[in-house]
């Protein structure tokens, strides 16, 4: 069971929010690096895929051919 102190802690706790007084990064620089990296994965995937497609179209007419 929680104490009212307890309860008074977390309330500030949630009022103050997740970037603390404590955290000495910037926050719009690591949003930013985060969204570059998150920009380089879905490229990284959507060339993946566009080749993995080539690779069976050029599959299948070689294929047709024969």
């Amino acid at each position: 069971m929680r104490t009212a102190e307890q309860e008074t802690l977390i309330k500030q706790a949630i009022e103050q929010g997740p970037i603390t007084e404590e955290y000495q990064a910037n926050p719009q620089q690591i949003v930013h690096a985060l969204n570059r990296l998150r920009a380089t994965e879905i490229t990284s995937f959507l060339q993946y895929k566009q080749h993995a497609y080539m690779a069976v179209s050029c599959g299948h007419r070689a294929s047709a051919r024969r």
